[in-house]
């Protein structure tokens, strides 16, 4: 039968673990977030940047000629509405703050998994085990939502430290 510090190392290993795929969802999280956001932004200044020539372009021609280009009048609408809808999705999805929400989430659970790490390097007792646990119920408040799909995706690093844990956690139950 494991012993109660093998069962504690057990535990914190479970603790690692879980704090390995979490650091690395919400860093990739943080990522898709922020590419997102990126070419959102780039959208909504190529756009504003057409509708600001066309609209210049059109009252120039429309003032020396005095006639209608109807392609003109077109574009204009159309890159107005790319404008807007860009723009709304950008204020609604709010990519930037969800990007530096995952990040920092990122980080605590990173922060963590470095306390378990030097946890598990020596003896560890109840207090420790608390403490760990406290931590990652304040990281876990504290975090943004993950999307589903984020959660699924495993890396080869991330299965290769899963076998790795589940071995030990296998050798330390043995009888």
């Amino acid at each position: 039968m494991a012993t109660l510090d093998e069962r504690r190392r057990a535990m914190l290993a479970l603790w690692y673990l879980r704090c390995l795929r979490s650091t690395d969802a919400h860093y990739k999280t943080a990522m898709v977030h922020k590419e997102f956001d990126r070419w959102l932004t780039i959208t909504n200044v190529i756009s504003s940047i057409g509708v600001l020539c066309a609209s210049l372009g059109k009252t120039l021609f429309e003032s020396v000629v005095n006639g209608h280009d109807l392609a003109v009048t077109i574009f204009l609408a159309v890159a107005s509405v790319v404008v807007v809808i860009s723009s709304i999705l950008q204020y609604v999805l709010n990519g930037g703050a969800l990007s530096t929400s995952h990040h920092e989430a990122g980080i605590r659970y990173s922060a963590l998994k470095r306390k378990i790490e030097v946890m598990l390097t020596r003896d560890c007792t109840d207090d420790d085990a608390i403490e760990v646990m406290n931590h990652l119920n304040d990281a876990a408040e504290a975090s943004v939502l993950v999307p589903r799909k984020t959660w699924r995706k495993d890396d080869e690093k991330r299965k290769a430290v899963i076998r790795e844990i589940e071995a030990w956690l296998a050798k330390s139950f043995r009888d």
